[in-house]
């Protein structure tokens, strides 16, 4: 029904909603990020209003970015966010080298909650890469 659509907090598929989901798309494990210099984080959505984004081994303490749009982008395109990040900045303070770091995001469908989330599929190393 038009009742269903409207309270629909994902995207509607046919004949039924679905969502919301959230995906990271990078950093995604692998990856070598250098202290001090840009890397676009990137993610997908369904029904996301905005996102939280957090750095931390696993096991450990995870350090936040400030909220964000979930359609962050310079194209205003639906369903796609990004963020340009100056590795190793945080809300919380700077990341020290390592080689086990993990990135996490959450989406926010109304207000602050409900929360859904994805993280990275494998860690990522952050070095200085200055010499």
């Amino acid at each position: 029904s038009e009742l269903q659509r409207k309270l629909c907090k994902g995207i509607w598929v046919g004949d039924r909603c679905e969502g919301p989901t959230i995906r990271l798309l990078s950093p995604n494990g692998g990856e070598t990020l250098c202290l001090g210099e840009k890397f676009t984080i990137r993610w997908e959505h369904a029904g996301a209003i905005n996102v939280y984004i957090s750095f931390g081994r696993p096991g450990g303490s995870y350090f936040y970015l400030p909220l964000l749009p979930a359609d962050r982008n310079e194209r205003g395109t639906k369903g796609y966010g990004e963020y340009e990040w100056v590795v190793g900045e945080t809300a919380g303070g700077k990341l020290l080298e390592g080689t086990t770091y993990q990135a996490k995001i959450q989406g926010t469908a109304s207000g602050d909650r409900p929360y859904f989330d994805d993280a990275s599929d494998d860690v990522f190393a952050v070095v200085d890469c200055r010499g």
